[in-house]
């Protein structure tokens, strides 16, 4: 923790923005998203009318359902347990860090590109071998695991999703690197022209059509195409 403050929070100047292992007590309800998912609609059917209940038969109902909920290993698959405030405090910097999008960004940008006064925390070096795909790593067809990726067609580096973007003035392709959150979220870097990009959402989904036309966006005006591997 002493670490990361020290070379990369407050070089960001993100400390209020960001939280890698674990939000503090003092960091109010309101200020933190709240986890939802969104179901894809099945238009092959038209929705029937539900029939009447009455109350007492819907109330054991939808106690039933809460209890069936939080029974389980699987309901560690449910990503609105990361609701609960005991998960968002304790220190899990692989699953918790709560973010805004502004702050993954500058975080980004002060690992890979800098700040046009201190140097980038990762050296050119590094960078490159992170963003080499590895031998193994090929697109591999979406698993029912994998449903909520949204981004799960990129190949790897070193740890880091990779995708090769082309440039629409000279055609030259630069290898971007970063990687795709759980339900629509994304962070990525293209170090040759200083641009980190990221999104965040607390409406989960198979599939982010405001992540995809934010790139979409970003890269006309930097001139670039975003492959298949990143938007459909």
């Amino acid at each position: 923790e002493i670490y990361l403050e020290k070379y990369i929070i407050d070089p960001s100047g993100v400390r209020d923005n960001m939280f890698m292992a674990g939000i503090t007590e003092k960091i109010e309800a309101n200020r933190l998203a709240i986890l939802t998912t969104k179901k894809p609609v099945n238009t092959a059917t038209a929705p029937r009318a539900p029939k009447r209940k009455n109350a007492n038969e819907e109330s054991q109902q939808n106690r039933k359902a809460v209890l069936e909920k939080f029974r389980g290993q699987e309901q560690m698959l449910n990503p609105s347990i990361f609701n609960m405030r005991k998960l968002r405090n304790a220190k899990l910097p692989s699953a918790n860090g709560h973010f805004s999008a502004a702050a993954l960004a500058k975080v980004f940008n002060t690992l890979i590109v800098g700040d046009g006064i201190t140097l980038p925390l990762l050296e050119s070096n590094t960078i490159d071998a992170a963003r080499s795909p590895q031998a193994s790593s090929s697109p591999a067809k979406p698993s029912s695991s994998s449903t909520m990726l949204d981004n799960e067609m990129a190949s790897f580096g070193l740890g880091f999703q990779i995708h090769e973007i082309r440039s629409k003035n000279d055609g030259g392709i630069m290898r971007s690197l970063g990687h795709a959150g759980l339900g629509g979220s994304i962070l990525l870097c293209v170090p040759e022209l200083g641009l980190s990009i990221a999104f965040t959402t607390n409406t989960l989904s198979p599939k982010s059509i405001a992540k995809d036309r934010l790139i979409e966006a970003v890269f006309d005006e930097y001139g670039l195409i975003a492959p298949k591997s990143l938007i459909d």
